[in-house]
């Protein structure tokens, strides 16, 4: 057995003091806590990420079902249209015009229209031409103004 003042053992007391020292101490715990600060941080770093690619993937899934809810809606719309321009029900309010050969129109229900308006049958270009100019315009008083005289229309029909 040694003696507990031999100097072995003071020597290796002496080297746990030197191992300790508070300067020593310092320097492994700042190294230890500047690990687990940039571990930690990396971590947050990784989270935020995760979080925003959640964020993008969430929002392009709203934007689908959106999609998918519109194209729905239109879908549904055009097969009511499709159905009611083929010939089924009208819907209370509405009214179905087919234009016949020879320019007569069949209106259903029959009073639904509250006049017919009567369409000339088109024969080749109009029988007028047109001319269209700007009047001069004039912010004084007695200066040139736009009335009805410079846009009615002449003896020939052609408006000036």
């Amino acid at each position: 057995m040694t003696d507990p003042g031999s100097y072995c053992d003071w020597r290796a007391y002496n080297l746990k003091l030197e191992m300790l020292s508070p300067r020593r101490l310092q320097g492994l715990f700042l190294a230890v806590t500047l690990l687990f600060a940039a571990a930690v941080g990396w971590l947050g770093w990784n989270l935020l990420e995760q979080d925003r690619a959640l964020v993008r993937q969430r929002r392009v899934e709203q934007l689908e079902a959106a999609a998918d809810r519109v194209a729905g809606a239109l879908y549904r719309r055009l097969e009511e249209f499709e159905e009611i321009a083929g010939g089924g029900p009208l819907p209370a309010g509405a009214v179905r015009l087919r234009a016949r050969s020879g320019g007569s129109l069949e209106v259903l229900p029959p009073d639904g229209l509250l006049y017919y308006p009567v369409v000339p049958a088109a024969r080749g270009a109009p029988a007028r031409s047109v001319s269209l100019r700007t009047p001069a315009v004039s912010d004084e008083p007695g200066k040139a103004r736009p009335n009805a005289s410079s846009v009615a229309g002449d003896a020939s029909g052609s408006i000036v």
